[in-house]
């Protein structure tokens, strides 16, 4: 949030949720952390989905499973890539749907797993109802959102869709 919006706003923000609000910061300080270990069967699963992909190893750049609270990110071509790299494989990722390929087999290989794509390059895994709507019973109406994948495999959309369900 803080390379996304810089430090001066986020300071001034009543609530600042990350990690789809498994980590809370009130005006700048942390006031909760949710901890989450994901089993060992999954982080296999997922260096699995690693070596499986047909992605060029040649461009991927480390940093392919990141734990943070409450959930982990799974990158083919790795958190560290920036640039130019993030865009070869979003477009690599657009023809071939890898993520949404790997998000499904990890919900449908892993019970009380979700999985949902996350930004350009990313998979976003953490327990069942661990995601972005959480927010919803701290902030209620007071809630403001920005979210770029509310689409139906993305990890804004569990937030978008209960949302929808409270405007009335």
């Amino acid at each position: 949030t803080v390379e996304q919006l810089g430090e001066d706003f986020w300071e001034k923000c009543a609530f600042s949720l990350q990690c789809g609000g498994n980590e809370v910061y009130q005006f700048g300080s942390l006031v909760r952390s949710e901890v989450w270990r994901p089993h060992e069967n999954l982080t296999s699963a997922l260096n699995r989905e690693l070596s499986e992909s047909k992605y060029d190893t040649r461009k991927r750049f480390g940093n392919h499973i990141e734990l943070r609270a409450g959930m982990l990110n799974f990158s083919i071509v790795g958190r560290n890539a920036v640039g130019q790299q993030r865009v070869d494989y979003s477009a690599y990722d657009k023809k071939t749907n890898e993520r949404q390929e790997i998000a499904q087999r990890i919900r449908d290989s892993f019970l009380g797993i979700d999985a949902f794509c996350g930004g350009d390059t990313g998979i976003d895994i953490f327990p069942v109802g661990k995601d972005k709507s959480q927010t919803m019973s701290l902030l209620g109406p007071n809630l403001m959102f920005f979210g770029d994948r509310c689409d139906e495999m993305g990890n804004d959309y569990p937030l978008a869709q209960a949302i929808e369900a409270n405007k009335n």
